[in-house]
């Protein structure tokens, strides 16, 4: 069935009004003809995302944290406590951990990172983000990616740290298409400022002050691999 354009228009102004309790801007910018089949999605999608919150690390979802949220692995288990270990030294030398739940409270996606001079970059008053990691697995907990849990750790980590008085921010992405995505990172607002190899791991940065110091790679006698930006040699 075809509608003529003043059919559409009064459709649309209908359809606008039964919706004007959710006072929401991110939906009215979407008011037009060719938006009436996603106008759905766009609500399911900003409800759920208002239902996601970020907390911090607690006893209770300690051990989950330390199986990277994949509590359910024979591979995680037979990994056995390295992580924990690591942890407990980091403990005391600032180290950060955010979790992301859903609107029931299950855990979903997680974010560490440690001052800079713990990591394999050099720096000064930044943070180094090891790892973030929202579970996309079907087995498990289940799939929670596409959610806008990613952005709000992110967001999260780089609140905290500027509360700790750091003047920015460093991440490490893989140019590829797989996990610590370079090219996720420069959505998110951040800066290529070094890399190792044509394929090798990418060095990127926020600076929140106009006096930061740009970052780089430190040079190694051995090639790096992606596990040791998660659990570096403690100084």
């Amino acid at each position: 069935m075809l509608f003529s354009p003043f059919s559409l228009f009064l459709i649309c102004t209908l359809d606008k009004n039964k919706i004007s309790t959710l006072n929401n801007n991110k939906v009215n910018n979407f008011y037009s003809h060719k938006n009436l089949v996603y106008k759905k999605h766009i609500i399911q999608e900003i409800n759920k995302k208002a239902k996601m919150k970020v907390i911090d690390l607690t006893e209770e979802n300690k051990k989950l944290y330390y199986a990277c949220l994949e509590d359910w692995s024979d591979e995680m288990k037979e990994a056995g406590n390295h992580k924990e270990c690591w942890c407990n030294k980091m403990n005391d030398k600032g180290l950060g951990v955010k979790i992301a739940v859903d609107d029931n409270g299950k855990a979903g996606g997680m974010i560490q990172y440690i001052p800079i001079e713990y990591s394999a970059a050099n720096g000064k008053d930044l943070y180094f983000i090891n790892c973030i990691w929202v579970h996309g697995h079907k087995n498990g907990r289940g799939n929670f990616q596409k959610k806008g849990m990613g952005k709000a750790l992110l967001g999260a980590a780089e609140n905290d740290v500027k509360d700790r008085g750091a003047k920015g921010i460093v991440a490490w992405g893989i140019p590829l298409p797989f996990w610590m995505k370079a090219a996720w990172f420069k959505k998110q607002g951040y800066t290529k400022v070094d890399k190792i190899g044509f394929f090798g791991p990418v060095l990127l940065w926020k600076p929140f002050t106009d006096d930061s110091i740009q970052p780089k790679w430190i040079k190694q006698k051995k090639k790096l691999i992606a596990y040791d930006f998660l659990f570096l040699p403690i100084f």
